[in-house]
């Protein structure tokens, strides 16, 4: 992804959440993108292998989590976390409740990113091409 991609993913996030947001690719194992806080602020990270078509997608399913208050602990060390592998090693009933919310959590930032990726292109056509001026 280039660098002037993602200073443009900077600056529509930024005014999305109405604070500073970095956005980085990052390569990860689990996900295609990843909402999380660091000392620094907040930060949305995207697989470099992204492809364009999920871009605008994925995107704003990583600012509704920061949207929706799912994500509010900074995190200082490394950011790859396996929730999977996490909820896994809990017991019953723990791993039921928390696998809910978890669930909940996702469902209501798919949801939000449908409508503001609507929204934006409504507003400026293509999510890719408004973003790439191309």
């Amino acid at each position: 992804m280039r660098a002037s991609l993602t200073t443009n993913l900077e600056s529509i996030a930024s005014i999305y959440l109405g604070e500073l947001c970095r956005v980085r690719c990052r390569g990860m194992v689990h996900a295609w993108g990843l909402a999380h806080r660091t000392p620094a602020g907040a930060e949305i990270l995207l697989h470099p292998d992204l492809d364009e078509t999920d871009l605008g997608y994925v995107f704003f399913h990583e600012v509704a989590h920061f949207a929706l208050g799912h994500v509010r602990i900074i995190d200082s060390g490394g950011c790859e976390i396996d929730q999977a592998a996490i909820v896994a090693r809990m017991a019953e009933p723990e791993r039921t409740a928390i696998q809910g919310v978890l669930d909940c959590q996702e469902s209501e930032a798919d949801a939000l990113a449908l409508d503001l990726l609507t929204d934006f292109e409504r507003r400026f056509g293509d999510f890719v091409t408004a973003i790439t001026g191309g």
